[in-house]
């Protein structure tokens, strides 16, 4: 789940699905192995999106990097930008709702639905699937009515 950075209309999506090459540090230099990521925008949840994320190359923090990198920190990632209010009203009752959305995932809103690779030994392709754990499935419950409480409040 990402967190919009940018100043956009409420009419323009939130976040810009594609891909990413980036190379690693963020500098072009010699020798440099480029990283990329490729991205598809899921549900908007007023100012957060669900998004999946395909890894092409596998690296320490990609995801969470290019995510910062286009300026949709995750969600309550301390490391990157995304525990901060980024977009959203300046009202105490929208950062305490984002404050109790923090305080049930209390880490990085990521999860790795999927997990594939080849075997070094046997070199069978070995993969592995996992549910949305309970606090991610939770935030995302209090999003989806954000969302639509906020969506009914504009048509009144």
């Amino acid at each position: 789940m990402v967190r919009s950075g940018t100043s956009v209309s409420r009419r323009r999506p939130l976040f810009i699905p594609g891909t990413l090459n980036k190379q690693v540090g963020g500098k072009a230099r010699p020798g440099a192995e480029s990283v990329s990521s490729r991205t598809t925008a899921g549900c908007e949840f007023g100012y957060v999106t669900l998004i999946e994320c395909v890894l092409e190359t596998g690296r320490t923090h990609q995801i969470r990097a290019h995510l910062r990198y286009i300026k949709h920190p995750l969600f309550n990632d301390a490391t990157y930008g995304g525990d901060q209010i980024l977009k959203g009203t300046i009202y105490t009752k929208y950062k305490q709702y984002i404050q109790n959305c923090f305080d049930i995932i209390p880490r990085h809103a990521l999860h790795a639905k999927t997990l594939g690779f080849v075997h070094p030994t046997t070199k069978k392709m070995m993969s592995f699937d996992s549910e949305l754990p309970a606090d991610f499935a939770e935030v995302l419950g209090k999003w989806r009515t954000y969302s639509q409480f906020n969506a009914m409040e504009e048509t009144l």
